[in-house]
């Protein structure tokens, strides 16, 4: 954007003349704008570079352009004379009227930074001429006129040049006063022409009009900005460094060359809108309209109103009753300032046309060509103004339109429909129904003696339907009954109450304009209403079309009658059947016998299956706006589905064919991950429901009951799931009740081992409720059960449910009991996957009740029946297994095992295996157990790594801040940031964590013990009195969790009561742990040792492995000086890393790593021998007189040889220890591993001289 040198970028002043009156005084002087309007239409005509004119800055007028310096412009207007006819500008003219020396001070003040020019309607004559003509051809100025002018000016020659050089002379002068109107008119009528504006000829000279106009505004002393003024940031934009002062004096007075084409092209526009024939009045807006303003301004911002450019046609489009007629009038009403509206009956091409032949006027619209008859995209012109909007109201098929409106125009055209895709060309915009807060005020203006809850309740059993909620407020209000009276009736018989009630613009009530729209989509493709009927009972849920892909397997939803050969007693449990079909699809009339309902179904299920037909039916139905269809996935509306169910004689076969969309494959158990229902929980819910609403309650039903209770008690309810609004506990207890009926009635055992099966699932989401009590009442059933029939298979599946609702509860008087069945079990013989389940159990209740040793002994013996029959054993069961070894781990302070179980169980969910699906819940709680396994090995990177992913998949599943899942992540991203230092952060993710379990504080009592410690150490470390009062209370109270829990001799209240005596500086006698105490007093000052102290995990294991390979590194280079542990790790600091906070085997693998690398580097290491045999004597080597067993010095020897061999897992430490872990094995074996380090060094040394 440069010229001549100038930079427009690097513009600092523009000129000012402080004498001009122009703004003033000079307004009347209408020649110098009429030349500048007729000037500036000739540029844009052209499409020249000019972006806008300043008025009355300093000359006349100052052009901007986009790549050229701003031109100073001085206008004159001279006529002849009247003596001797000359009206040309000669020196002395110029002279006279000061014309060259002001424009020579405006160019100075600019530093020569614009260029000047001189307009006027004479020409140039005399010594003026003839420099025109010198530089016109050589580039310079007559040498003569700049020795004139540089004498008048007092300047001196060289500046004259300059200027002389630079200034810009018109060729040919502009028309004189008389004639520049009529020369501006013709220039404004081929601008017009050449934008295809119809009313050029008619309409020029007003366009030209409005422009100068416009002109004389800007030139007066305060001129009106437009209605949105941005003429401050084209300024800027343009000259980035002008001064502020000068860029707002410039946009004051800036006409924009985009406001000069919009002032030409919007009169013409406003003009021929006129022009047309009269067809009514200016509309008013609803007073009572209601909401949509996002809508509003959306379809306002697509038509670009305002703008003389073409646009597409907007589309507001959406299912029956949505409110899109309301919108359109609305809109157009609001607007009347800024167009003239023209609505016009769309529902067939023949009225489009009539209105449209109107519209024209005498002329015909259509010509002879029949171009709008060829029915393509290429359309005649509506009429060519921007200023017309013309509402086009319920197009029925794209074909009415084809042909007739185009996809671009002058026009502005607004469209509704329930046809998705009307064109392709056109502006589509989807209208839903009301949002809630919508119908809420709709409601409560139409109906303001209702309560809020009255309001709730009717918007939400019409979904917030438009049409319907219109249609009951006048039934109400005619009627005078209630609302509950109403909703009643509702329910009863909707397809009656639906037709109840009128609405303004709608003659038909909605049951009718859906019924339409369905019977329109069965006329195109006749399973249409096949696939709306089976999605109606499925509900508003999405659900992947692909569903309907499996192989068609149907199962009864009704109860079956007694038969003969019903078993007297329980045998193989096989309580649902299943029967694959290939039947001729057909639409299924109403059926009376189970068999005849069943063939109905399966000829459903069949016909939807046919990829082909089904992608017509999904086509036809969505561009109806019957259901929305988006990436494979369908929806309906509720009330499309209310009056679609409401519209079937027999529903049983819908039923079954919805339910049987759900069932299992055969060897699918109940407390496997469920993949072929996790993604359709809310669509199986609800046709679950339906099926108990209409008294089915059969084989299929109650299994897919039991599915639903289990997997709805993890995820939560869902409002749009259940219309009943029936949580997990609410299906179970009605599939028990239902299956425990058939029993009675048939006598079949199959219905009492149903029974057992849902109240399995009734008592998750009990536990799950935190109904802690009725949880182990539902197992306890199961059990007497089991007991009474001599089940075994029975107590082993209710021994475990009672152990993990024990568990998760924290109830030992509850284990104690379980533990002693379970302990009968296992002197049964049962089948592995059993008996692991069994040991497993065991674990898990012997753990409870404080005793690890044992439960590590039931989990080695679950662990051999795994490795021995482990194609025989579930997944699932494999990851309990493993679950449970990690924290027993954990319990014993082997961290790096705990975290390793963790990444075993990783490697069952890795989808790459296939081996089991995984569902996002359990792959987020996976990542988070990670990461605390992680956190506690101090693998901070992969604890971080995995929460990370866990924080990734909690986000694209839409789990709010306020869910359960969230806390759950929030309380461990807590503890991460806590071990970072990040206390800020960290607190704000445990508070939270906190605020959210608060809300069921006995439910949620566990989850509170980890976070409630964390927060804590957080606010005790940060060294206010409240705060320490705050973490001595929240210490307390985890402390009293954990007991509860566990008991008060568990490890995790000792670790607790450990932190807690901490902070109250109360010395610790009953941990065992003699050698901690001085370092717990030491914290309590706020001292530090070896400098590794951080304030929040008391030493910093990282820092301390670095001590150690630092003193490892001393020992190495100096083999022969004396050396001590305590040089490289304090005492306290030991007994709290191997003692307090268990990561000892994290320092023997890190020391491990260190003597590996130190001893590799070294020269002669080959010539160490390794394995270092195991009667190698450690005792000789030492220098001290304490004595070492025979199995610490082995130990010492196993993990040398893990460190001599490069291929050895410095990890991997089970196969040196095994059981014998404890804090005591682990320091005396880390301590001897250092000793004989040492004497290898020394030997190294001696041997190779380095």
């Amino acid at each position: 954007m440069t010229n001549k040198g100038v930079d427009l970028g690097q513009i600092r002043r523009m000129p000012v003349d402080p004498k001009n009156r122009g703004p003033q005084t000079e307004s009347w002087n209408e020649y110098e704008k009429h030349a500048i309007a007729f000037w500036l239409v000739q540029q844009l005509a052209a499409g020249s570079d000019v972006c806008g004119v300043v008025m009355q800055h300093s000359s006349d007028a100052v052009v901007l352009h986009q790549h050229q310096r701003p031109t100073l412009v001085s206008i004159k207007h001279r006529e002849p004379n009247r003596i001797e006819g000359n009206s040309g500008w000669g020196p002395t003219e110029l002279d006279k009227d000061d014309v060259l020396t002001g424009l020579y001070e405006w160019w100075a003040a600019a530093g020569e930074s614009c260029k000047p020019a001189f307009w006027t309607s004479a020409g140039i004559v005399g010594q003026a001429r003839k420099s025109q003509v010198s530089l016109a051809s050589t580039g310079e100025p007559d040498v003569d006129f700049v020795t004139w002018f540089a004498r008048r000016a007092k300047i001196a020659e060289i500046d004259a040049q300059r200027f002389l050089a630079d200034l810009e002379l018109l060729e040919d002068p502009f028309p004189r006063r008389k004639e520049i109107l009529a020369s501006g008119a013709e220039a404004t009528r081929n601008f017009l022409a050449d934008r295809q504006r119809a009313g050029a000829a008619q309409f020029a000279g007003q366009c030209f009009e409005a422009l100068w106009r416009r002109i004389i505004d800007l030139s007066k002393a305060e001129p009106v900005p437009p209605l949105t003024d941005s003429r401050l940031d084209l300024v800027t934009s343009w000259f980035p460094r002008l001064d502020a002062r000068d860029a707002a004096a410039l946009a004051t007075r800036l006409l924009p060359a985009t406001e000069a084409e919009s002032i030409l092209l919007g009169e013409h526009d406003r003009l021929l809108s006129g022009a047309l024939p009269e067809i009514g009045f200016r509309w008013e807006a609803d007073a009572r309209f209601v909401g949509r303003s996002a809508v509003l301004a959306d379809i306002a911002a697509r038509l670009d109103l305002g703008s003389s450019s073409p646009v597409a046609p907007v589309v507001v489009r959406g299912m029956t009753g949505c409110g899109k007629t309301s919108v359109a009038t609305q809109f157009a009403a609001l607007h009347s300032d800024l167009v003239r509206s023209i609505f016009v009956s769309a529902s067939s091409r023949a009225e489009i046309l009539t209105a449209l032949q109107e519209l024209s006027g005498e002329q015909p619209y259509y010509d002879a060509s029949g171009i709008a008859e060829a029915r393509t995209p290429v359309a005649p012109s509506l009429p060519p103004s921007s200023r017309t909007l013309l509402v086009l109201d319920g197009v029925a098929k794209p074909a009415d339109i084809r042909g007739l409106i185009p996809r671009r125009s002058l026009c502005r055209v607004l469209i509704t429909t329930n046809i998705k895709n009307l064109d392709s060309g056109y502006s589509e915009l989807k209208l839903g129904t009301w949002d809630p807060d919508e119908s809420t005020q709709f409601l409560r203006t139409h109906l303001p003696e209702s309560t809020t809850e009255d309001r709730y309740r009717l918007r939400h059993e019409l979904s917030d339907h438009p049409l319907a909620l219109n249609q009951a407020v006048d039934y109400l209000t005619v009627v005078g009954c209630t609302v509950s009276d109403y909703i009643t009736r509702l329910r009863e018989a909707p397809i009656e109450t639906l037709r109840l009630g009128e609405a303004a613009g709608h003659p038909a009530s909605v049951v009718e304009a859906i019924r339409l729209n369905v019977r329109a989509a069965e006329s195109a493709v006749s399973v249409s209403s096949t696939l709306l009927h089976v999605l109606a009972f499925l509900g508003p849920s999405p659900i992947d079309e692909s569903v309907f892909d499996a192989p068609v397997m149907v199962s009864p939803v009704q109860p079956v009658a007694a038969r003969e050969d019903c078993h007297t007693e329980p045998r193989k449990r096989r309580w649902f059947s299943r029967r694959r079909t290939d039947a001729v699809p057909s639409d299924p009339p109403g059926h009376d016998t189970e068999d005849t309902v069943q063939a109905a179904a399966n000829d459903v299920r069949t016909a939807l299956r046919g990829r082909a037909v089904r992608s017509q039916a999904i086509e036809a139905l969505a561009r109806l706006s019957l259901v929305s269809a988006r990436s494979g996935r369908l929806t309906i509306h509720p009330l499309i589905a209310r009056v679609a169910r409401a519209e079937v004689p027999d529903p049983r076969p819908w039923i079954e064919a919805g339910v049987g969309l759900f069932l299992p494959s055969q060897d699918w158990s109940l407390y496997q991950p469920a993949p072929f229902l996790d993604p359709y929980l809310a669509s199986a819910a609800h046709v679950t429901a339906e099926a108990y609403s209409h008294r089915c309650a059969g084989p299929a039903a109650l299994l897919v009951t039991s599915i639903v209770a289990q997997r709805l008690a993890l995820v939560g309810p869902d409002e749009s799931a259940t219309h009943q609004g029936w949580t997990a506990a609410d299906f179970a207890s009605h599939g028990i009740s239902a299956a425990e009926d058939l029993w009675r009635t048939s006598s079949d055992w199959r219905w009492l081992l149903a029974a057992t099966q849902i109240r399995f699932s009734l008592a998750h989401a009990y536990s799950v409720a935190g109904r802690v009590d009725d949880a182990f009442a539902a197992i306890e059933e199961n059990l007497a059960l089991g007991q009474r029939l001599d089940l075994p298979h029975l107590l082993v599946e209710a021994a475990a449910a009672a152990e993990t609702v024990a568990s998760t509860h924290g109830r030992p008087d509850k284990a104690e009991s379980v533990l002693r069945l379970v302990e009968r079990l296992t002197q049964i013989e049962l089948d592995p996957s059993s008996h692991m389940t069994v040991l497993v159990t065991q674990a898990g209740l012997l753990r409870m009740l404080n005793r690890p040793s044992e439960a590590a002994t039931s989990i080695e013996t679950a662990s051999d029946i795994l490795e021995r029959y482990g194609r025989s054993i579930t997944p699932v069961l494999a990851v309990k297994m493993h679950r449970t070894a990690c924290i027993l781990s954990k319990d014993r302070g082997n961290v790096l095992q705990a975290l390793r179980s963790e990444l075993i169980i990783s490697e069952i969910y890795d989808p790459e295996n296939g081996s089991m699906h995984v569902s996002p819940l359990d792959r987020i709680q996976q990542y988070e157990r990670v990461a605390d396994a992680a956190i506690c090995a101090n693998r901070m990177e992969l604890a971080w790594e995995q929460l990370t992913r866990a924080g990734e998949v909690i986000s694209e599943h839409g789990f709010s801040r306020e869910s359960v899942v969230y806390a759950d992540f929030a309380a461990i991203r807590g503890r991460i940031l806590v071990h970072m230092g990040r206390d800020d952060e960290a607190r704000q993710d445990l508070e939270h964590a906190l605020h959210v379990f608060g809300r069921d504080p006995q439910s949620f009592r566990p989850r509170r013990a980890a976070p409630l410690l964390h927060l804590a150490q957080v606010l005790f470390m940060s060294g206010g009195e409240n705060e320490k009062s705050q973490a001595i209370e929240m210490a307390e109270e985890a402390y009293q969790i954990d007991c509860e829990i566990f008991t008060p001799d568990h490890r995790e209240a000792r670790e607790d009561l450990l932190i807690l005596n901490m902070m109250k500086g109360v010395p610790i006698d009953d941990m065992s742990l003699d050698d901690v105490y001085s370092f717990v007093g030491f914290i309590a000052e706020g001292g530090a040792a070896s400098g590794t102290h951080n304030g929040r995990t008391w030493t910093e294991p990282n820092q301390l492995c670095r001590n150690i390979h630092y003193g490892l590194t001393r020992i190495g280079e100096h083999p022969d000086e004396p050396w001590s542990i305590s040089e490289f790790i304090s005492d306290q600091e030991l007994a709290t890393v191997f003692f307090t906070l268990r990561f000892g085997p994290y320092v023997i693998s890190e020391t491990l790593r260190s003597i590996r690398a130190l001893l590799s580097a070294r020269p002669g290491f080959d010539r160490i021998r390794h394995p270092i045999p195991k009667s190698f004597d450690v005792q000789g080597v030492l220098d001290t007189g304490t004595t070492y067993t025979r199995d610490e010095q082995e130990n010492a020897i196993a993990l040398l040889n893990i460190a001599l061999d490069r291929n050895a897992d410095v990890e991997d430490l089970t196969t040196v220890f095994g059981d014998s872990d404890s804090p005591e094995n682990l320091v005396q074996a880390w301590f001897l591993t250092i000793v004989v380090y040492a004497w290898i060094s020394s030997t190294l040394a001696r041997l190779t001289g380095a």
